[in-house]
């Protein structure tokens, strides 16, 4: 029979190792969302979402921001605890002003999609290791940001 002094020991082991793992884990990629602007213009791209400490831009936390040259790509890796994801594309970036003009993705039904308010099932994808592609057409810019 153990002591109670080993046997608690014997018990905080496994938590503590538990532990050290969880409060590593926000530290590492979940998933990643590209932005791919087949467009002839340069956009700017933030990435948001809800537990990014990130860059503070007029009425949400960015994870991040990009420019995309025209052709180009960029992306963005999400941490693992952040929800409800949100890609913002606009034409031109300050951080004074907040663009007239900008175009939405959130992640809906197994992939981002442009979110023109009608999206009914906006969410958080359901586990990590997904990669995601936003392509960003010369129609979707004449369209949502001339």
């Amino acid at each position: 029979m153990l002591s109670k002094e080993k046997r608690n020991r014997t018990l905080c082991a496994p938590l503590l190792a538990a532990g050290i793992v969880l409060a590593a884990a926000p530290a590492h990629a979940c998933y990643t969302v590209h932005v791919d602007n087949q467009s002839t213009k340069d956009i700017y791209t933030v990435w948001s979402a809800d537990g990014c400490a990130g860059i503070d831009h007029w009425d949400f936390l960015a994870c991040n921001q990009a420019k995309v040259s025209a052709g180009g790509s960029k992306s963005y890796n999400y941490k693992w605890g952040v929800t409800d994801p949100s890609i913002f594309l606009f034409q031109e970036l300050t951080l004074k002003d907040k663009p007239k003009r900008q175009v939405n993705y959130a992640y809906d039904r197994g992939k981002f999609k442009l979110d023109d308010g009608n999206l009914k099932d906006k969410a958080s994808p359901g586990g990590c290791g997904g990669s995601y592609t936003i392509t960003f057409t010369e129609d979707l810019r004449t369209k949502w940001l001339d």
